[in-house]
């Protein structure tokens, strides 16, 4: 029955169809087909959408690492090496400013510096950051080493292997996790080459030549290499003051000459230029100064009285603000900072001390460390190395020993004596090693300790002896500045430390400790 009113239904509606071929037109053929792409098109996304939004996160980390490794090669560039302790030997670190973990960096100051317009985040997390007065976690890791050139910025939470820009050579890593395509990278063995010997040939002698005169051979002359320059003069002639590097500027402030100090002086060592900054914070000297991010932080010292107090200056906005006091107060002391951290060490306050001062950056907190009684010493150079504090030589008896404070297990040891005894002097870590310069009782004598190997070498003495003056480095040269010796002093010398290998130190023998200035403990 159905049937039969079906087929006079078609029957009906033939009168009214004009007659076709049976055939489909070119155009229904492609109008079909293009039904058909787009329906397979969307039964694929539906189908494996995971491992397509997976291959779109991929390409942008494999942008944002690139772009991360080329804004850090442009400020190299631009500041012949790297701002803060990023030039320093490292491991590993997670690129944010919100996880308490030691092995954390701050890299807003790219963004502040122009270097990048946003900090690239994993597309896991979110968005790229643009606002640096926040918390923030990129996701991504970087790590620099000793030798200053090759790095590396890695994103572990690809989705299929990971994604990482730069060359890293992992016999550098002390701890932390190493990216398994970095290990298999630095692990794959070079091809050996089998050499075919050739033939061994018979030489048939042949007549012997008619002499000819002799020709003298002149030496061509070594060249002279200078590996002391004079910089230019300027700023206030100071001494007891702390200098920072920042970008390509030399950041000088506090200190005393006729009085006490809070003048900030600004070197530009591109432009070989000197301006001022904003003037602020207590007025000091022999306080310690340390940077992070694209902040300074002043601690301690005196000015009459011994301070614990905390002065921030903040090198973009050229602004300043305090932090918490705490501490025990002291001047003539060491710091370092190391994840997050400022560590202060021994110095006096009118007694010796031998207590460690920790303050928490994020935290804006004061705690303690372990003390050490074994050797108290004041206006000693201290310096980092991975996650350990060195302090050498000064006065106080400190002669030419060392002292090293494990800040990971909180625990002190004895260090290799050697160099020159002497006090009043900075110390500056390149390459991994300590190059320290100058001092009372140091003459114009350059020491370098190179904590891998323990061993104490003598680099090339020059420049105008002095002490109490300060030394950052910037590329492959050191610059020291100010200082008193006799007068007080904004005269510039620079060392350039690319010279032949330094000449071993002999087995050091016990220098007798220069007459002090003052006795027992130099007064505030």
């Amino acid at each position: 029955m159905v049937q039969k009113y079906w087929q006079a239904l078609k029957n009906t509606f033939k009168k009214y169809l004009p007659v076709r071929s049976p055939a489909f037109s070119l155009v229904e053929v492609l109008v079909v087909m293009g039904i058909v792409g787009i329906l397979a098109s969307i039964v694929l996304v539906a189908t494996n959408s995971t491992r397509q939004f997976a291959l779109v996160d991929d390409a942008k980390r494999k942008k944002d690492v690139s772009d991360v490794l080329g804004a850090v090669d442009r400020l190299k560039l631009d500041a012949k090496g790297l701002p803060g302790n990023l030039s320093e030997p490292s491991v590993p670190r997670r690129i944010t400013n919100s996880l308490a973990d030691a092995t954390n960096v701050d890299l807003c100051f790219l963004v502040t510096g122009g270097y990048l317009t946003k900090l690239p985040r994993d597309p896991a997390l979110g968005s790229d950051i643009t606002n640096c007065q926040t918390a923030y976690d990129t996701g991504y890791y970087i790590v620099f080493h000793p030798d200053g050139v090759h790095q590396g910025v890695w994103a572990p939470l690809s989705a299929n292997t990971v994604v990482y820009a730069g060359v890293i050579d992992t016999r550098y890593f002390v701890t932390g996790v190493v990216p398994t395509a970095l290990v298999t990278l630095a692990n794959t063995p070079t091809p050996s080459i089998t050499l075919t010997p050739s033939p061994t040939l018979t030489l048939t002698p042949s007549a012997t030549p008619t002499p000819t005169s002799n020709l003298t051979n002149t030496p061509t002359p070594t060249p002279s290499i200078s590996y002391w320059t004079a910089g230019t003069t300027g700023g206030t002639a100071r001494y007891g003051h702390t200098a920072n590097v920042y970008g390509s500027k030399m950041y000088v402030w506090g200190g005393s000459n006729a009085g006490y100090l809070n003048t900030m002086d600004i070197y530009d060592i591109t432009n070989n230029t000197w301006s001022t900054g904003a003037a602020g914070g207590t007025a000091r000297r022999y306080h310690t100064s340390g940077i992070n991010g694209d902040k300074i932080y002043y601690w301690g010292g005196t000015n009459g009285s011994n301070l614990n107090t905390l002065d921030i200056y903040d090198i973009t906005n050229n602004t300043w603000s305090t932090g918490a006091a705490g501490g025990t107060a002291r001047y003539g002391h060491g710091s370092v900072i190391y994840g997050g951290k400022i560590y202060s060490f021994l110095g006096s306050n009118g007694s010796p001390l031998y207590s460690v001062d920790i303050y928490n950056i994020a935290g804006n907190s004061w705690s303690t460390g372990a003390s050490d009684f074994t050797q108290s010493r004041y206006f000693f150079p201290a310096f980092r190395y991975y996650d350990k504090m060195y302090s050498w030589a000064g006065g106080n008896g400190g002669a030419n020993t060392m002292r090293i404070y494990n800040m990971t297990t909180n625990t002190h040891s004895a260090g290799t004596t050697g160099g020159t005894a002497r006090y009043y002097v900075g110390a500056v870590t390149y390459n991994g090693k300590m190059y320290s310069w100058a001092g009372f009782g140091g003459s114009n004598i350059v020491d370098i300790f190179d904590p891998l190997t323990n061993t104490w070498t003598t680099g090339t003495a020059g420049g105008s002896s002095r002490y109490g003056h300060s030394s950052v480095v910037y590329g492959n040269k050191i610059i020291n500045w100010g200082g008193i010796n006799g007068p007080y002093l904004n005269t510039m010398d620079i060392y350039n430390i690319s010279e032949p290998a330094p000449t071993a130190t002999p087995t050091p023998t016990r220098t007798p400790t220069p007459t002090p200035i003052c006795n027992p403990i130099c007064p505030p």
